[in-house]
């Protein structure tokens, strides 16, 4: 699984971090199945799969959905939210290809490249509880943001139709 950045990201620096979605459209993902991958009942049965410790994310409810996704290395795991606050919410787990050591180094990469002639949307560095340096894409237009934050051995990404900058912050401070 790739840091998956949906600010559209065209950035030649950037490309070490693979699988950049440029301009990727909320409408284009599968809000109910995002990974197409096999449904799951609970976590303990997603746990005992995946080769890393699966956190639940909180403040959204239960989850409508579980996915899970192990064809691929690594593992994948989504859970699927209809949040009443923030609508369609799909947060997903996974081993990151960014190794822990050079993530603040390529969050700085990614910002650096907001004002390139190329670039449709915009990134930004939040700090996530007391210390996780977490990285938030924003659409061209403002109107949708996604998060993606390290944390020990696996990478978490949030991302939703309608979710705003303030929105994949606050969701993401359940974690830390």
């Amino acid at each position: 699984m790739a840091l998956v950045v949906s600010c559209g990201v065209d950035d030649p620096e950037a490309e070490r971090i693979k699988d950049i979605e440029p301009g990727i459209a909320a409408l284009e993902v599968d809000w109910e199945d995002p990974i197409d991958g096999v449904p799951v009942e609970t976590v303990e049965q997603a746990q005992a799969l995946l080769d890393f410790e699966v956190l639940e994310p909180e403040g959204l409810g239960e989850p409508t959905a579980l996915f899970i996704d192990l064809p691929d290395s690594p593992a994948v795991i989504a859970f699927v939210f209809e949040s009443p606050r923030y609508g369609p919410v799909v947060v997903k787990e996974y081993r990151p290809d960014v190794p822990a050591e050079d993530w603040d180094a390529s969050l700085e990469e990614l910002v650096a490249g907001n004002d390139a002639p190329t670039r449709s949307g915009r990134a930004d560095i939040v700090t996530i509880g007391d210390a996780l340096r977490a990285l938030v894409t924003t659409s061209e237009d403002g109107s949708v943001s996604s998060l993606f934050l390290h944390m020990g051995d696996k990478e978490i990404s949030i991302r939703g139709p309608d979710l705003q900058f303030d929105d994949v912050v606050a969701i993401a401070n359940g974690f830390a």
